[in-house]
């Protein structure tokens, strides 16, 4: 497979169609995968229509903050010069890269479902979902900065999630067409691909017809058949109104039977309900089809562990990280750590949560859970990272620059 550029942190992938006036630069979403060994983000759809693609892909979770990313997107830019049209597009962490680099990549068109502004806990205080991330990153203002684009940009989001925020943000910096999907979730990219709008989307972007006013009405005339949607308005409704919830998220389980997205749903209506026995059912069927795919594995364990099933969870705890690279999320070793201290397995408890603060030593609610659980007043592992604290607090938050970070 040819690559157009490769380095440490970066691999631009060629994939060539016949027709090749027109090409999609596409960026990674969150979670594709670590390594360059595997498919870019949408490389298997744009090469099944015959489209010629470019796939940016990055080594890791690090919101392309490489040091080396402008020269990455020059070499774009020169081999697209000459096409008739060219596109980014990307989905969350994808479509942020979509929407910064659509000028340096000289594109014509920018699409990003679900994209953020930034994660940079400075310019996005709000946003929470990937704080072991946010923290390990070294952002560059030359490429986390003000946005400055005149690429027409559109964007698809839910504006019931704190993706919202984000495009408020980069509204603030340029012009973009939006196109809201209130209830269909993060990212976005899954609702429309349910409804069957994804792919001409994706394709009249390309051509430059495109029409974000016929998409919002296509969405509201669409959205009556998708169990995501009822699943989102479940999940909305589990706190104010137990048995509309659960009627919703039945009727999403209805609507696609074999959709672990649709029962995760169902499972978390019946655990906020109390019926943890019901969600554990529904958690088994889930785990099921998703092929024990960790993302479902996981709500399993903590139902497990909350109706007192402590080693069953555990089993499946210790299952979730020995799976792909999860051994260096330290989300997940914090979260071994309690379950397996649930289960009475102390010494494991304390080397999985000693794990999750070596990982990342900066979050201070490791340090806490470590301390309520094992009360290590004596340990010299706790007395070492009570000294890191204290200098962090002195000194300001540690960097890992990018050039050193582990894949």
């Amino acid at each position: 497979m040819e690559r157009l550029f490769e380095s440490e942190n970066l691999v631009i992938k060629v994939r060539a169609q016949s027709d090749k006036s027109r090409w999609v630069v596409t960026f990674d979403n969150y979670g594709i995968g670590h390594g360059f060994e595997r498919l870019g983000f949408g490389e298997a759809f744009f090469a099944d229509n015959g489209v010629s693609a470019l796939h940016v892909m990055g080594r890791r979770e690090d919101w392309y903050q490489y040091p080396e990313i402008k020269q990455a997107l020059a070499a774009v830019r020169e081999f697209t010069k000459g096409a008739s049209r060219v596109m980014t597009y990307g989905s969350s962490m994808g479509g942020y890269a979509a929407v910064r680099f659509a000028e340096p990549c000289a594109a014509h068109i920018a699409l990003a479902l679900s994209p953020q502004y930034s994660i940079d806990p400075r310019r996005a205080p709000f946003e929470k979902r990937w704080l072991s991330d946010s923290r390990r990153i070294e952002f560059l203002r030359e490429i986390d900065g003000p946005i400055t684009s005149e690429t027409r940009t559109i964007i698809a989001y839910d504006p019931r999630t704190d993706d919202r925020r984000h495009v408020e943000l980069i509204k603030g910096d340029i012009d973009i067409e939006e196109i809201p999907a209130p209830f269909t979730g993060h990212p976005v990219t899954t609702f429309l691909s349910e409804i069957g709008l994804l792919k001409s989307m994706v394709i009249s972007s390309l051509d430059g017809t495109i029409d974000a006013k016929e998409c919002r009405k296509l969405i509201r005339r669409s959205r009556s058949n998708s169990s995501i949607y009822y699943a989102s308005l479940a999940e909305f409704s589990k706190d104010r109104n137990e048995e509309r919830a659960k009627s919703l998220a039945e009727h999403a389980v209805s609507l696609k039977p074999d959709s672990p997205l649709a029962l995760l749903s169902l499972t978390r209506v019946l655990f906020a309900g109390g019926d943890v026995s019901g969600a554990i059912r529904a958690s088994e069927r889930m785990v099921e089809l998703a092929g024990r795919d960790y993302h479902y594995l996981v709500p399993l364990a903590d139902y497990l562990s909350a109706e007192g099933r402590h080693e069953e969870a555990l089993l499946i705890a210790r299952e979730v990280l020995e799976l792909g690279d999860n051994q260096k999320s330290p989300h997940l070793n914090a979260w071994l750590g309690f379950i397996a201290s649930s289960a009475g397995e102390d010494e494991e408890s304390r080397h999985a949560l000693e794990r999750a603060i070596q990982l990342d030593p900066s979050n201070e609610k490791y340090v806490q859970a470590f301390r309520r659980i094992h009360t290590p007043a004596t340990s010299s592992f706790y007395n070492r990272v009570k000294m890191f604290l204290r200098q962090k607090r002195a000194l300001g938050r540690p960097r890992t620059p990018a050039s050193s970070r582990q894949s």
